[in-house]
Order: structure tokens, then C-alpha cells, then sequence
């Protein structure tokens, strides 16, 4: 009788409502509810219908995370395991766990949800062979302390221990270190989350690679809605981008002797611990290994540095620069770290030069005169004339303005001048293995007659890097002449099946793929437009493959010094304009591009196994384009850490 009352008041107040509203508007409302409620209700199963592609079962859809991107939802789609899967790896995890890995979870005030979250994912791991060590630093809300004795109670596999005050998470990651008993230890923020098939795949590699001693994996965010985003698709180990950012993070898992050999966390980097660890941890060991998929879900939430960069903890930045500093420093490579005004929780490095050395700076040109005063003048106007050799290399020039040109820099010039004369048919490999017996410096830098360079200091910069014994090859960022357009910014292997530029062709003030074009970092290649390197080192690879007369010869060349183990490295900071193959055209003719083709086909036939998986690149990154965009699912091939289960 109350519901029938009910019921009857609602409609008295419908009927009244239509007297004091005018129809149009009643009629306008209703519609904008109806169609919200149609699309509320049908959005979720359209998104998941183009998805998946029409001719794919929606029941497989199940166990797969959401995403609030439509590229990285179909990669989790083509590769998170679904719940069967994960039973096949319960039932398999004695034959892929082999070593017991402790997982160190530091805990101070934490939201409760978070937390839970947190050691549920834990407890849902396909790997038994786990232990969850927690250490509660100082005194903590009553429903934590509840929260985390239960789940010790509930488990053996979980520890909970807790100091009696706050001694922040350095001293508090240390003490659950101490009560770990693992072979290896994997770091867990309190309000993150790892995914079921986690410590599987991590178990699984280990298992494959024993003599592994450092491992990282990819990571996503985990925004407030629980949807992930920005998915991290890593480089292998990349030396000099570590310095820059700290692109490890999570999920890392160290082998645990080495950690205690080196003190653990050192308290006074609160922020940055998790850096100055592997920093020093990499002192120790070579046996570093990339796990290429996404096996941490990290939280962005208003304090977390996910969500806010280094804003979100002030005191991580003076740590971060103290502990890079301490790092070169104790690796005899002193110089001065300060912060990118652009990228937030990344820094510069600029080392201090060792020792004076001379310089040649090697230009092959063949008349446009024009085209090589640009060059000079730029080199004039931005570089110190010390130790400074100038080797212009005439490939068979015959214009009166270009002896004239010659003649006029001669003179300004004097004997920092040398002019080396080869007529024969263009062969840039061959004009620079024939030049280089003839240079007087110490280190070459291989120049185009056609750039332009932008800036004071860049000279010295490249010096900076180029004077380390483990690096090879020194490169530059390239821009167009309309200043906007990267031109080079590191030679990737893979797109378009051979080789390509990074974000070429994209613009220069885009934010580009978590900073790659803004940061310090290793390619196995660089464009040799503008490339630096030791004498000693040219000379130890045989300089450049005469083979590669026109095309990829810079390629093959920064190939056989990381062959040889040395780092080629990428500079933003040394900035210049390519007008790109202005000196020698297009090549249009059918001779040209047959030349080219045979080129192409020999750079594949001698490297295939770098062009099918750069390391520096990601195999889930695209071979399509150079934008570091997810690689199309329809075209993966099978994925080392599938191929483990």
C-alpha cells in the first residue's frame, strides 16, 4: 500500500510538472535522458566490439584490464594472459620458479584501498615461489596495523615487521631487506600493483638466464579510475640515458647478495633511492636484462610521482642530482648534473674535458660553393680555432668560385687548413677512409658540407662523451631549416625493415616519447651528417664498409662498434640544420636506386638480428613509422617471455 502511495505521489508530481513546464522542453529533456542512457549502456560493448575485431570471441575478452587508450587496450588484449592461462601457469610455477624472490614493501600511512590492492596482487600471483616482506615504519593508523597482521596471518609468505619510529623509506626498505630470505628481491610501492602473470614471467626468465644478477621490466600507470595508461615500453640497458632518467623504476629485481654487498639503501637519497641503488648496483655487475612487457601497474594518485613527476616530492631532485654526481664522480668521469627545464625528473650532464686533444673536423664537398661558406662560416662562428684541424676533402670540384672559396679560407685559416684532393667517383665511405691516414687529431668528426650548426659549445660537448673509452660514436639532433622539424634525433634498426631516423619528420617542441628527443641516450646507430669518434676507434672497426657508397654507411660503421662493445650516444644539446641531400640530390635514376636496393639488402643480410630487435628501440614498438608508436598487434611475432610458458 506504502509503494502504491509512493508510485502515485511521483505521478501527480509528473502530471504538475507538465502544467509548468512548456512541452518542447519536457520533450527535449526526455530525449537527452533516453540517449544518455542508450549510449551509457552500449559504449562499453562497441568498445569492445572494435577492439577486438568482429570475428573474435567477446567471451575472451575476460581477465584483460581497461585501458583509456584504444592502441594500448588491443595490445593488452593480444597479451595479457586470460584466467585459464593463468591456471596453466599455477599449475606449471614449480618448473618456472626456481628461486624464491622476496618482494620489499616499505609502508608509511598508506590508504587502506591502495594497500589492499597492493597484497592482494601479490596473493594472486600465478608464482607461488614468493614472500611479501613489510616493514611498517613507525607507528601507523590502527586499521594498517590490522590490515597487515591479518594478511600475515592469513599467509606464511607474508612477513610484517614495524619499527618503533619513522625513519623514512631508505632505513625502512633496508630493514626489509635484512628479513628477506630470497635469492632475489623485487621492490613493491605500498599503492601499486603488480599483474597476476608478474612474477611468473619474471620466475620464467630468471630460469632461461640464471647468471642474471640486474632485471627490469616495462610498466604502465594505473590512473584514479583504475584504467591504465601511458605504457612505458623500455630500451634495453642504456647506460647513458640512466644518467638522464630514471627508466628502470619499476619493476626492477636484483640479485639480493649484490644488494647487501653494497649497504642496501643509502638513507639521505629519500626520493631517489630506488636510482642511487641501481646506479651503484650496475658498479658490480654486466649481467643486466630487459624484460620487454609491461609487469608493474603504477599508481598515479595526487602524491605520487607517476601523476606529478618530481613536483610531487621536492626533495627528490637535490637527491637524484647528488646521487648522479657521487656516480661519475666515483667512475672518473667528474663534471656538473643540473636538471631539464622541460622534462621534469630528468637531467643534463656536462663532463669536464680530461685532457686537451686535437681535433679533425672532415668535410667531403664537390663544388657548391654556396653550400660549403654556409658550413665554414658556421664552424667559424661557433667553434674555438685550437686544436681545431680542418680537413676539406675536394671530391673533383671545378668551379672558378670554389677555388676561389678555398683560396679565401686558406688564407683565414692558415695551417689549421688542409685540403685533401681525391678525383674519383663519389664513395663517401671511401673519400673518409682515405682522409683519415692524413689527419693530424686525435679524434674525427665527420661532417656534411651541407649543415649548419645552431650553437656555441657543441663542439666541446661531443668531446665530452667522445673522450670515454667505452664510447664509440657521437651524434647529434637535426633539425630542418625551418628550425621546427627533427630531421635526426638517433637511427633506429626496424622501421621501414631496415633502418630509420628517430621522430623523423615529427616537430621539434612536441613532447616527444617520454623524452627520448630531449635526453642523453644509446642508439646501436647515429647519422654520420655529423658523427664524432676517436681515431683509435675508427681504426680498430677499419673505418667505413666501402660497399656502402652512398646509403647506410654510417649505420654499418656505428653497428661494428657496438659489435666491438662500445656505446654510440645521442646529444640534444648539439643542435645544427641538415639540408638533407643537398649536396649530392635524390636518388632517382634506376641506377640509383638499384645501387640503393643492393645496399639495403647487404646491411640486412650482415645485421638481421639487430634490425629484428633493436635493443635500444622495444619489440613492441611499431616498425611502421619513427614515432615510437605501439607496433600493430596483427603483425607480432612471437614474444621471447610467451615463448617461456
Amino acid at each position: 500500500m506504502a509503494k502504491a502511495m509512493n508510485y502515485w505521489r511521483r505521478i501527480r508530481w509528473a502530471l504538475g510538472l507538465w502544467m509548468v513546464v512548456p512541452f518542447p522542453l519536457v520533450v527535449s529533456i526526455l530525449k537527452r535522458w533516453f540517449r544518455s542512457v542508450i549510449l551509457r549502456r552500449s559504449r562499453g560493448w562497441f568498445r569492445k566490439m572494435l577492439r577486438l575485431g568482429g570475428n573474435i570471441n567477446l567471451l575472451e575478452y575476460e581477465g584483460v584490464p581497461e585501458s583509456t587508450d584504444y592502441d594500448f587496450q588491443r595490445w593488452l588484449w593480444r597479451n595479457y594472459p586470460r584466467p585459464w592461462q593463468l591456471d596453466q601457469m599455477r599449475s606449471a610455477s614449480t618448473d618456472y620458479s626456481p628461486y624464491l624472490i622476496s618482494l620489499l614493501m616499505p609502508v608509511y600511512d598508506p590508504d587502506p584501498i591502495h594497500l589492499t590492492d597492493a597484497i592482494e596482487s601479490v596473493l594472486a600471483q600465478a608464482c607461488s615461489n614468493w614472500e611479501l616482506c613489510i616493514y611498517l615504519d613507525g607507528s601507523q593508523p590502527l586499521e594498517t596495523c590490522y590490515l597487515t597482521r591479518s594478511y600475515s596471518k592469513l599467509s606464511d609468505q607474508i612477513k610484517v615487521k614495524q619499527g618503533s619510529e619513522r625513519r623514512h623509506i631508505s632505513f625502512a626498505s633496508n630493514q626489509a631487506l635484512f628479513f628477506a630470505e630470497g635469492e632475489f628481491v623485487a621492490l613493491l610501492d605500498q599503492d601499486d600493483v603488480l599483474p597476476p602473470h608478474a612474477l611468473h614471467y619474471v620466475s620464467s626468465f630468471l630460469a632461461s638466464k640464471p647468471s642474471t644478477d640486474f632485471l627490469y621490466t616495462d610498466e604502465a600507470n594505473l590512473d584514479e579510475d583504475g584504467c591504465l595508461c601511458r605504457p612505458f615500453f623500455k630500451p634495453g640497458w642504456s647506460p647513458d640515458y640512466f644518467l638522464s632518467i630514471m627508466y628502470t623504476c619499476h619493476l626492477q629485481v636484483f640479485r639480493r647478495s649484490l644488494v647487501i654487498k653494497i649497504d642496501g639503501f643509502r638513507e639521505g637519497f629519500e626520493g631517489s633511492q630506488d636510482w642511487d641503488l641501481v646506479l651503484r648496483f650496475v658498479e658490480q655487475t654486466e649481467a643486466i636484462e630487459h624484460l620487454e612487457n609491461i609487469l608493474y601497474h603504477w599508481r598515479m594518485h595526487p602524491n605520487s610521482t607517476a601523476k606529478e613527476g618530481s613536483g610531487a616530492k621536492p626533495y627528490a631532485e637535490s637527491s637524484a642530482i647528488q646521487a648522479i654526481k657521487e656516480a661519475i664522480n666515483r667512475r672518473g668521469e667528474p663534471g656538473y648534473v643540473r636538471p631539464e627545464p622541460d622534462a621534469l625528473g630528468c637531467y643534463k650532464i656536462r663532463y669536464s674535458l680530461l685532457s686537451p686533444a686535437r681535433t679533425s673536423i672532415l668535410i667531403p664537398f664537390r663544388d657548391q660553393p654556396e653550400v660549403l661558406e654556409r658550413c665554414l662560416q658556421s664552424l667559424n662562428n661557433t667553434i674555438k680555432r685550437d686544436n681545431v684541424e680542418l680537413v676539406l676533402i675536394d671530391n673533383g670540384s671545378q668551379s672558378p668560385k670554389t677555388n676561389q672559396l678555398l683560396k679565401d679560407w686558406s688564407k683565414e685559416l692558415g695551417t689549421r687548413l688542409r685540403l685533401i684532393y681525391i678525383n674519383e667517383p663519389f664513395n663517401s665511405s671511401k673519400l673518409h677512409n682515405i682522409s683519415v691516414p692524413q689527419c693530424t687529431g686525435d679524434y674525427l668528426l665527420f661532417l656534411n658540407s651541407d649543415t649548419e650548426m645552431l650553437s656555441d659549445g657543441w663542439l666541446s660537448a661531443m668531446l665530452e662523451y667522445a673522450q670515454k673509452p667505452r664510447i664509440g660514436a657521437v651524434g647529434s639532433f637535426m633539425l630542418y631549416p625551418d628550425r621546427k622539424t627533427i630531421q635526426h634525433a638517433g637511427v633506429i634498426l626496424g622501421p621501414g625493415g631496415y633502418a630509420s631516423h628517430s621522430h623523423h619528420g615529427l616537430s621539434a617542441g612536441k613532447h616527444d616519447y617520454f623524452n627520448r628527443t630531449r635526453l642523453t641516450g644509446n642508439f646501436l646507430s647515429l647519422c654520420a651528417a655529423c658523427l664524432m669518434c676517436r681515431k683509435e676507434v675508427f681504426q680498430e672497426v677499419n673505418g667505413f664498409d666501402e660497399y656502402f657508397s652512398h646509403n647506410y654507411n654510417d649505420v654499418d660503421f656505428c653497428l661494428k662498434l657496438h659489435d666491438a662493445g662500445y656505446d654510440n650516444v645521442f646529444l640534444p644539446h648539439v643542435n645544427l640544420i641538415h639540408h638533407e641531400s643537398l649536396t649530392r640530390g635524390a636518388e632517382a635514376s634506376p641506377a640509383d636506386q638499384n645501387r640503393f636496393e643492393n645496399e639495403k639488402q647487404t646491411l640486412a643480410q650482415r645485421w638481421q638480428h639487430l634490425i629484428d630487435n633493436d635493443p635500444f628501440y622495444n619489440i613492441h614498438r611499431t616498425r611502421d613509422f619513427s614515432d615510437f608508436r605501439i607496433r600493430d598487434p596483427k603483425f607480432y611475432p612471437s614474444l621471447p617471455s610467451q615463448q617461456l610458458h
